[in-house]
């Protein structure tokens, strides 16, 4: 499966699972309070456990320095909108 991507930013886009069907096709979603969504990021080849059980330090985390990628995201809470972002 490909992913779009913005050549050069180098970033992707996800999309999230439409219902329990397999199908990868919303780009985003609303989630409701105790509940999940799922989504996907392709890769050209089968990944190590390390990145499995990776867990970033403080250091990392406090100067934004990630070791594999960076999830950033939009999150709306009400009428609050929050820039998100997640270090990996």
């Amino acid at each position: 499966m490909n992913a779009a991507r913005y050549i050069s930013g180098g970033w992707r886009e996800l999309k999230f699972e439409q219902g329990n069907s397999g199908n990868f096709i919303d780009h985003e979603c609303i989630v409701p309070t105790n509940a999940s969504v799922i989504t996907i990021i392709p890769v050209s080849k089968i990944l190590d456990a390390t990145f499995y059980s990776f867990r970033p330090s403080w250091f990392r985390k406090w100067f934004r320095w990630p070791k594999y990628f960076s999830l950033q995201y939009t999150l709306m809470v009400g009428d609050r909108k929050y820039s998100v972002a997640t270090v990996c």
